[in-house]
């Protein structure tokens, strides 16, 4: 069993910002790859905190539409990392970390080569006659223009300005391909599309989301199932030498669907764009039902910039998105790199039956709040093993606050909460309702040295 551990830090002075992060592996490789991970994780989070102070280097449609933030700021791209490795007798403990100082270079270099080419590849569009041909330099460009946003993002995290911006728009490329291709009128049909010539082995294909939430639609289930019959695909992420990534845009009378397929080094090696009529997604659900919801989530969240907490499901990447099935289990873990206290809300997100409830993790006789101290802190903790998925099935949502102590004292104010029927003690109000009135509860105005921080992790469960 390979014990995780995540220790992060955003330390900025006038002269450099570092970021670093940490893993465990069974072997080398495996503790660098989880040590990589976890730092493209660490930028994702500090983007997604403060969308808005980078949003100005994002083209096109994104600069205009904050909301898709969650797509523009997952799985980005880590260059020149210093990679240090300590070698013990069960396990190989690997510290990455990101500097400004000399990871700049490398950004700037790469960003400079991706414009040329995106530079060119307009300038040969243009000189194109056949079809078949433009419609595979058009889907070549959306993934220059891609990985060029998204190595923009980081370089501006890393304090870079002054950095070149594409001549065109992925809006106005989606476009151009609309006018090139055929209706695709059946979800088989899309899939052989969106497949073709992968011949790579161990892809994990994450769920095919729109822009604008994590929530997992059935077009997005179903897709993806479709997808994995044509693949050699992995059932967890933490096994898989590739990524497949994707996102559809609803249309006024079709669908547009985008996939990547990223390497271990978060490279994009081929790219499949398609479009859907709606008679090939016909009595399927496409459209999001929590889009309220996500924007309470991703707006005003609890953070400092000293400690760091995070939530998930061991295995899982908290920020791509996570779909299971009824017969799944999984086991929540929590991370933290101080002494910290903390409590935990449920938001259950199914039709008809939205509310938010307390989860009873507590110990030392208090049925809601927890700790992390010790040994513990810095290391992936289980709370909860084998949770089984099963009826009702839907979006959710689990969320943590958490907080440094006073004197081995926790000031945490926990919601007030009823218990109902079926044994959920329930906090009043709507979910994106409580995650404000819980954020006001927890964000002191006192002068204090009392650190806060919450973390979240979505998913999206099916029969």
């Amino acid at each position: 069993m390979i014990k995780l551990t995540l220790s992060t830090l955003l330390a900025l002075s006038l002269n450099a910002i570092t970021i670093t992060a940490d893993g465990e592996g069974k072997s080398r490789d495996e503790a660098i790859k989880d040590a990589l991970s976890n730092l493209s994780t660490r930028l994702s989070v500090e983007v997604k905190s403060d969308f808005s102070k980078y949003k100005s280097v994002i083209d096109g449609e994104y600069k205009s539409n904050t909301t898709q933030k969650i797509t523009t700021s997952s799985n980005l791209p880590i260059l020149s990392a210093n990679i240090d490795v300590f070698e013990a007798q069960r396990h190989v403990a690997v510290i990455s970390e990101l500097d400004s100082k000399k990871a700049l270079k490398a950004y700037r270099v790469e960003i400079d080569r991706l414009h040329k080419e995106i530079i060119q590849s307009l300038k040969s569009i243009k000189t194109v006659k056949s079809n078949d041909i433009k419609y595979k330099s058009y889907t070549n460009l959306i993934a220059l223009i891609q990985s060029f946003n998204k190595h923009k993002i980081v370089a501006t995290l890393l304090g870079a300005s002054n950095l070149p911006s594409a001549d065109v728009s992925i809006a106005k490329i989606k476009t151009s391909l609309l006018k090139l291709q055929k209706d695709i009128d059946s979800l088989e049909l899309a899939s052989i599309i969106l497949t073709e010539d992968i011949k790579q082995n161990n892809i994990y294909i994450n769920p095919i989301k729109t822009d604008v939430s994590q929530e997992i639609t059935q077009l997005a289930r179903v897709l993806k199932s479709k997808m994995a019959q044509r693949l050699h695909t992995t059932n967890t992420p933490q096994n898989a030498e590739f990524i497949l990534r994707g996102s559809y845009e609803v249309l006024k009378d079709r669908i547009f669907i985008t996939t990547n397929l990223y390497d271990k080094n978060s490279k994009i090696v081929k790219t499949a764009t398609t479009y859907i009529t709606p008679k090939a997604y016909k009595n399927i659900d496409y459209k999001v039902k929590t889009l309220s919801f996500d924007a309470s989530m991703n707006s005003t969240v609890v953070k400092s910039s000293k400690l760091d907490v995070s939530v998930g499901f061991k295995g899982y990447n908290r920020v791509e998105g996570i779909d299971l099935k009824d017969g799944d289990s999984v086991d929540i873990v929590v991370k933290t790199n101080k002494d910290i206290c903390y409590f935990m809300i449920g938001h259950v997100l199914h039709d008809g039956n939205r509310f938010s409830y307390l989860l009873p993790i507590g110990n030392s006789g208090d049925e809601w709040v927890n700790r992390v101290s010790g040994e513990d802190v810095n290391r992936y903790i289980t709370i909860a093993q084998d949770i089984p998925i099963s009826a009702p099935f839907g979006s959710e949502s689990l969320q943590m606050f958490a907080s440094t102590m006073s004197k081995d004292r926790c000031t945490l104010k926990v919601p007030k909460c009823e218990e109902n029927s079926d044994g959920y003690c329930v906090i009043g109000g709507k979910p994106s309702q409580v995650v404000k009135t819980t954020r006001g509860l927890n964000m002191s105005k006192r002068k204090q040295k009392i650190e806060k921080a919450e973390s979240s992790v979505s998913w999206t469960s099916f029969k």
